[in-house]
């Protein structure tokens, strides 16, 4: 596909044709939710006492909201991003496990959009990222079931890439379990509080830096279970 036509290669089928198209399709209604989403999050933003003042002594009284607001915005485009380099990579899957891809996706902008409205409580906002890290093992789990069955066959990255995902999901059911544990939502612990939003910002960032250098492969080749299948590589 060359500037969003296709292009018939030889002994291509219609119905192969077709199914690009679709792809194609899906993809631009999938950059349509994330704009709508956005826009959402957007429209709750500028109801905020500090947003309409527009003053920087009010932002600065509302630095912590600011910042749990941007955890749900940070999320959104680097998921955003991480998107798009997966379409780069490989083609969207089709067929059943391409539909539950597509279900996944729908359910992740669903989190994000939560993100994005309800950040009065860093709580709920810690327990939406980890149940989105939930859905990301989940949508890697199905691209590597597809790509193990379609030509040409299963990406040599594809364990490592699955297991920084899993690798973060632990990262953040640890942060999670930590505020729960320490109870910092009904003591109040502002201070504390921030720690677990830099902890946020962190999990976010190391696991799309994680995704391109994949570090620590000894650990990752142990969360995928690798080694039994050592023989098959």
């Amino acid at each position: 596909m060359e500037n969003g036509c296709p292009r018939k290669e030889a002994g291509e089928s219609p119905e192969r044709r077709v199914g690009d198209g679709d792809l194609s399709s899906t993809a631009t209604f999938i950059d349509v939710l994330f704009a709508v989403v956005m826009g959402l999050g957007l429209t709750q933003v500028m109801k905020l006492d500090w947003f309409e003042s527009l003053s920087f002594s009010s932002a600065l009284n509302s630095r912590f909201e600011i910042a749990v607001i941007f955890v749900g915005y940070l999320t959104l485009f680097c998921s955003w991003w991480g998107y798009h380099r997966s379409l780069r990579r490989r083609q969207e899957p089709r067929g059943t496990i391409g539909v539950l891809i597509f279900a996944v996706d729908i359910l992740l902008l669903a989190c994000y959009w939560l993100l994005l409205v309800r950040f009065e409580s860093l709580l709920f906002v810690l327990s939406v990222l980890f149940v989105v890290f939930v859905f990301y093992v989940a949508w890697d789990t199905l691209r590597w079931l597809k790509e193990r069955k379609e030509p040409p066959g299963e990406d040599p990255d594809a364990w490592q890439r699955r297991a920084v995902t899993i690798f973060s999901m632990v990262f953040m059911a640890v942060i999670l379990g930590a505020y729960v544990a320490l109870d910092c939502s009904r003591n109040l612990f502002t201070g504390l509080e921030w720690v677990f939003v830099v902890l946020a910002y962190v999990v976010l960032l190391e696991y799309r830096i994680h995704k391109e250098k994949r570090y620590f492969g000894r650990i990752l080749d142990l969360l995928v279970l690798k080694f039994r299948y050592k023989e098959a590589n």
